[in-house]
């Protein structure tokens, strides 16, 4: 009985003791538990911070991102070999015309002339090439560049009372209006009239009074297009956004239009061929003359691109 009663002190407060020690425990791992949420927090912020800083592409969603900056890479209309391709392209038609057309002219525009002539009959070139082909799309072009800049201007505008947080978005804005606007109102038109008198060459047409290299269509529908695509498409659909969205984030402020440098390539050569074939089969210009007038258009519109681009960057 002594040893049973001995006992009984020591088994009593050890189940009183463990409980003790279990909540103690418990409060201790829930500390631990929520001190290593937090580090794992931390871990995670820190890898995604990581994956968007390097410059390898992501896979999955953020692909897009890493596409759009590769597409930009691969095909840059503001390279100087684009302007130089150009510049070598109108300066070889130039040359051949300023030595009095013996190689391309006496060839190729001849047949492509006599080809128009014995297909196309008279009115259709009247009536349709001279002007339902011909003259709509730098026209259309024109005034859409017009009405984006009017757009952008408008909507980027410094509130009163606002901070300066988007001075670089407005001052790239007015950058690019005032490059596009200059090149089609005042570059484009006095290098068609100050080179049409410099090469004297007649149009296709008879009794035709005015001269046809470099062909002032293709040219103007060159600048217009392209300017348009590469210059103001995306500012004005940013600044479209911002008028339909409330509390854009800088980062929809600085995104690019959802049309691809390939796409806006394909429509740009897309427009000027159709005008330059316009004139062509309205025989007002000879093959050459569009080509000329093409060529000048990509190398002015890849002057303007580079420009803004590097200015902006």
């Amino acid at each position: 009985m002594s040893c049973r009663w001995r006992a009984l002190p020591r088994c009593v407060p050890r189940p009183q003791g463990r409980r003790r020690m279990t909540r103690r425990a418990a409060v201790r791992c829930e500390i631990i538990e929520e001190r290593r949420g937090d580090i794992d927090e931390e871990k995670d912020e820190a890898r995604i911070h990581k994956d968007r800083s390097s410059p390898r592409a992501v896979r999955g969603p953020k692909a897009t991102v890493s596409a759009s900056s590769a597409s930009k890479a691969t095909l840059d209309i503001g390279r100087p070999s684009v302007a130089l391709a150009a510049l070598a392209e109108f300066s070889i038609l130039a040359a051949d015309q300023a030595s009095g057309g013996r190689v391309f002219p006496a060839f190729v525009d001849a047949n492509v002339h006599e080809l128009v002539l014995t297909t196309t009959p008279l009115e259709i070139r009247e009536d349709v090439f001279a002007h339902l082909v011909s003259d709509p799309l730098p026209e259309a072009a024109l005034l859409l560049l017009f009405v984006s800049s009017a757009v952008c201007l408008t909507t980027t505008r410094k509130p009163p009372g606002g901070d300066d947080d988007d001075d670089g978005v407005r001052d790239d804005v007015v950058r690019r209006v005032a490059a596009s606007l200059a090149t089609c109102v005042l570059a484009a038109p006095l290098v068609e009239s100050a080179l049409k008198p410099f090469f004297h060459r007649a149009r296709p047409l008879a009794g035709a009074t005015t001269f046809s290299f470099p062909s002032g269509h293709s040219l103007g529908c060159a600048v217009a297009v392209g300017l348009w695509l590469f210059v103001m498409l995306d500012p004005t659909w940013r600044a479209i956004r911002r008028g339909r969205v409330e509390g854009t984030t800088r980062g929809e402020r600085e995104g690019e239009a959802p049309v691809r440098r390939e796409a806006r390539a394909v429509a740009w050569f897309f427009c000027v061929f159709v005008t330059a074939s316009g004139r062509i089969f309205a025989d007002r210009h000879w093959l050459s003359d569009t080509m000329a007038g093409a060529a000048l258009g990509v190398f002015i519109v890849s002057c303007v691109v580079g420009f803004v681009d590097r200015g902006g960057g």
